[in-house]
């Protein structure tokens, strides 16, 4: 809970790999925001083209939920990878980090994210096309998913990506927006990953009905 954590991957990295480092928080963390990672290989790590993609919800006056950012490393050496995450702030919820290790090819300068926030959800479940997916150097597309019931529902909202390997998947179960409060949200962020090499669509299904709010980032590589 303070502004910095490391993570120890455990992961072998060979110079040349691709680093994907993705950290995400379901709160506002004060108005704060995440600086980019580092780690003990020396990479250095930047966002994606256009902009980082770091408001997953958004609406509320003293800030927004769903704050963080994906970025992207090449290895320039080999060694046991350990990531350095660091917020601006100490954070006000648990955050979630996720990093993903492509092996053997060194990444030619592709790398892209799009997604939308804020969206107030008409149901319990979205769909998603991915587009341009046969352009990317690696064709992996990794996914961030926030979802929030507003008022809360005293459960963590479960959410489920069709054709997607879940990573990650944590959140709040009544969490105050504010002080004072403005709303009171059951909000969850979902980490996953798909393999295409052509572009897909896929459903994202939320379990709790009430569901006013969800946004996304969708990283490809």
């Amino acid at each position: 809970m303070g502004e910095t954590f490391t993570f120890n991957t455990n992961i072998n990295v060979k110079e040349g790999d691709t680093i994907v480092a993705i950290q995400w928080i379901t709160g506002t963390d004060n108005n704060g925001y995440a600086f980019a990672p580092t780690d003990n290989l020396g990479s250095r790590y930047k966002e994606p083209a256009g902009g980082e993609v770091d408001i997953l919800g958004d609406g509320y006056p003293c800030g927004t939920a769903g704050i963080g950012a994906a970025t992207l490393a090449e290895a320039p050496k080999s060694g046991t990878l350990s990531v350095n995450f660091k917020w601006a702030n100490p954070t006000d919820t648990v955050p979630g980090y996720v990093v993903y290790v492509l092996h053997g090819q060194k990444f030619s300068g592709i790398f892209s994210a799009g997604g939308y926030r804020a969206q107030q959800a008409t149901g319990n479940s979205v769909s998603i096309s991915v587009q341009g997916v046969a352009t990317q150097t690696y064709k992996y597309n990794f996914l961030v998913f926030y979802v929030a019931n507003n008022p809360c529902t005293n459960n963590v909202p479960s959410i489920s990506a069709q054709g997607l390997t879940q990573v990650q998947l944590w959140g709040d179960s009544c969490l105050s927006v504010c002080s004072p409060a403005v709303a009171t949200l059951s909000d969850a962020l979902y980490f996953g990953y798909k393999y295409s090499p052509t572009d897909f669509s896929f459903n994202v299904q939320f379990t709790y009905a009430g569901t006013t709010i969800y946004g996304y980032c969708l990283v490809q590589v």
